[in-house]
């Protein structure tokens, strides 16, 4: 859904092109804090002063840890990459409907597909990530490392694709071709030794699928 007053450019079919690199790195959060429950939008000096507190909470180099946990730290605050600006549009969260701007509770048969499905994945297919200082959780091997682990599938990749510590951007390629349908060849022509059926001589002809 694009803003009314966004001119969005055409492809050569009509259809809106959104090809290229996108980023979706904000400071805005997904959900409406509870502190701002009724709010849908800041002011300009509201979001002024909660750019300011977010952007002091997302900096690791303020730390007040000991030093050995600090060496062992991930990174610096210079290799995040939260954002520094929430929306153009100042509205409290990503969410915009429904319009308290919160996620929907999950209905306890809901809460069961997932404990489920949780149960039922195993390594390397998982959700559960490895706690670096528990030695419990190491793993004996690369082979029982899950996805998310391995960064094949990463914490913000959704859905829904929501802004985090990195690996904000994505590549949006439009081809029409890759929902072309295929046809099951009806022709009842002779087939080959190997059971596939001989290629089609004319464009009209039915393309094997």
């Amino acid at each position: 859904m694009f803003h009314p007053d966004v001119m969005v450019p055409s492809d050569r079919r009509g259809t809106p092109d959104i090809q290229g690199i996108w980023d979706f790195r904000t400071l805005t959060p997904l959900e409406r804090p509870a502190e701002l429950a009724g709010k849908s939008v800041l002011t300009p000096e509201e979001a002024r002063e909660f750019r300011e507190k977010k952007l002091q909470q997302l900096d690791v180099d303020n730390r007040v840890a000991e030093a050995s946990q600090d060496v062992e730290g991930a990174y610096n605050t210079f290799w995040y990459d939260w954002g520094t600006q929430v929306n153009e549009d100042l509205r409290t969260s990503l969410i915009v409907d429904p319009a308290d701007g919160r996620l929907p509770g999950i209905t306890p048969a809901a809460l069961a597909r997932l404990d489920e499905q949780t149960r039922l994945r195993i390594p390397p297919v998982r959700d559960l990530a490895f706690i670096v200082d528990a030695a419990e959780s190491r793993p004996a091997g690369p082979e029982s490392l899950g996805l998310s682990d391995r960064c094949l599938v990463g914490f913000n990749a959704g859905p829904p694709l929501t802004p985090s510590a990195y690996n904000n951007n994505l590549r949006i390629v439009q081809n029409p071709r890759l929902h072309r349908p295929r046809h099951r060849d009806d022709s009842r022509r002779p087939h080959h030794s190997d059971g596939w059926p001989t290629a089609p001589t004319t464009r009209d002809e039915p393309v094997v699928g």
